[in-house]
């Protein structure tokens, strides 16, 4: 349904749909990326409760469109560095087209680097971890 909508639309050449990607490549896709989308779908399978990803892609200044479930929101700040939607077909319409902005997301992905600089570098997780275990 997505790929027959990018077609529909002649989004061919601006839209990517991605899987799996070797970690020697991120770099550049985030580089010619203008937004991160990565909703998910409630399922009875486990699945990544943090998502490393949203902060790999807000390092690189990309705000980011998430499917709001417990850890995500952990790793991002709806609506300063990112949106967190529903999951719905028209959250995500909303939040791209609210991205569409482009001081919107030059703003949401300096704020996601900001944050992500701030709260996820070795020493400040060490910090938390060490609080936690009393080691300090």
């Amino acid at each position: 349904e997505i790929r027959a909508y990018i077609q529909d639309n002649q989004l061919e050449d601006r839209v990517e749909i991605l899987s799996s990607v070797a970690d020697r490549k991120l770099p550049d896709i985030y580089a010619k990326s203008d937004i991160f989308v990565m909703p998910t779908t409630k399922t009875n399978e486990d699945r990544e409760g943090f998502g490393i990803v949203y902060i790999e892609a807000q390092l690189f200044g990309l705000p980011v469109i998430a499917t709001s479930y417990p850890g995500v929101d952990e790793a991002m700040l709806d609506n300063k560095t990112g949106i967190l939607i529903n999951d719905t077909k028209e959250a995500i319409k909303g939040a791209i087209e609210r991205l569409r902005e482009p001081q919107t997301r030059q703003a949401m992905g300096k704020a996601g680097q900001e944050f992500v600089k701030a709260n996820f570098r070795r020493e400040k997780q060490f910090s938390v971890f060490c609080k936690m275990l009393d080691c300090e």
